[in-house]
């Protein structure tokens, strides 16, 4: 079809290209918004932090905490995304949304009715779970490097 209607070949393309733009923005503000909500949580606890370096808990211990709370906190936020989304597929998919208008009827038939596609939806949690990862890891680490005395200081 690409040699038959090359200027909508050409619309096509850069509607994909514009997707994967929005994509990436998105992405990127997924990532700032848990290091911003990761930090915070620090910020939060410094006393907390100091606290539990007193006690004897190692800057590791105290990374993989933030670590894994942010992780947590992305993961549970993910799956209801992701189950919400599976709702409302399988609900358009049963009842179709209906149209009459001429073009989209040729385009789409007489209902728009989206599938499921394995790969892609592999590749998104699989890209989900390295940005819940990966994006709190780093405010945690600076997290677990503060000192006891600047911890406490701040009570």
């Amino acid at each position: 079809w690409q040699e038959y209607a090359p200027i909508m070949s050409e619309m096509v393309t850069g509607f994909d290209a514009m997707m994967k733009a929005v994509e990436a923005i998105l992405i990127v503000i997924c990532v700032l918004l848990v290091v911003k909500l990761t930090t915070f949580s620090i910020i939060e606890r410094y006393s907390e932090i100091g606290t539990m370096r007193a006690l004897g808990f190692t800057r590791a211990d105290i990374t993989m905490q933030f670590a894994l709370e942010g992780f947590l906190v992305i993961a549970a936020g993910a799956a209801a995304g992701f189950i919400l989304g599976a709702g409302l597929i399988a609900l358009l998919h049963e009842t179709g949304v209906q149209n009459s208008l001429t073009f989209f009827e040729y385009v789409i038939g007489h209902g728009f009715k989206p599938s499921f596609h394995a790969d892609k939806i592999a590749g998104v949690v699989a890209l989900f779970a390295a940005v819940a990862a990966l994006s709190p890891l780093f405010p945690a680490i600076r997290g677990g490097r503060l000192s006891i005395l600047k911890t406490l200081e701040k009570r």
